[in-house]
């Protein structure tokens, strides 16, 4: 899936009109990194009907995020 930016900079997953989006919010929950990785404290996940393979990116992007704040698969 692609990776882009919203006006305020936070990435996304999908396109801007997509059911199927992932998009970092710009909420900040008490994280120990929450003022140094905008947007690596809450999601926010469209309605979706995915097929398996669909899904399979779909967490390796939520693992990517969980690990570093960034919805970007590592090299």
């Amino acid at each position: 899936m692609k990776i882009s930016h919203t006006e305020r900079g936070f990435e996304y997953l999908g396109q801007s009109n997509d059911k199927l989006r992932v998009q970092q919010s710009s909420a900040v929950g008490d994280y120990d990194d929450n003022l140094e990785k905008p947007g690596s404290s809450f999601l926010w996940i469209g309605e979706a009907h995915m097929n398996k393979e669909e899904v399979k990116e779909i967490v390796d992007h939520l693992k990517a995020w969980l690990e570093t704040g960034s919805l970007n698969l590592k090299p």
